[in-house]
């Protein structure tokens, strides 16, 4: 079971994932500030007093496009939280990346040491 899950990561092009994070960041952001522009507060359903049916339809659709435009809230809101989460862990990447670069010349250097050391 661990085998699939390694070679399903070796799969992804994780070049391309991480040159394509700033751009997911950026349209992450864009959908969070208009959907936070574009929600209108949610409106309780009140029946009209002369007991128009047309008009009970339409303050029954209006609430109910209320909720929807708090769900998407929500949803944006979650979709940022994941951007960011996104974000730190490719960060940490980038990290672990250069000190395995850093690491693996530290490795190379020690290695070429001791054979110089032994061969002399």
């Amino acid at each position: 079971m661990a085998a699939d899950w390694l070679s399903a990561l070796r799969m992804v092009p994780w070049s391309s994932v991480i040159e394509s994070a700033p751009q997911l960041v950026k349209a992450a952001k864009k959908l969070f500030a208009d959907s936070r522009a574009n929600t209108a507060p949610a409106q309780p359903f009140t029946p009209d007093p002369s007991g128009d049916p047309v008009i009970d339809r339409l303050n029954q659709i209006e609430t109910i496009t209320a909720r929807l435009g708090a769900e998407q809230k929500t949803a944006a809101e979650l979709m940022e939280s994941l951007v960011k989460q996104n974000e730190r862990i490719i960060e940490t990447v980038t990290i672990l990346r250069s000190r395995l670069r850093m690491l693996l010349a530290i490795c190379v250097a020690l290695t070429s040491a001791i054979l110089w050391l032994a061969l002399k």
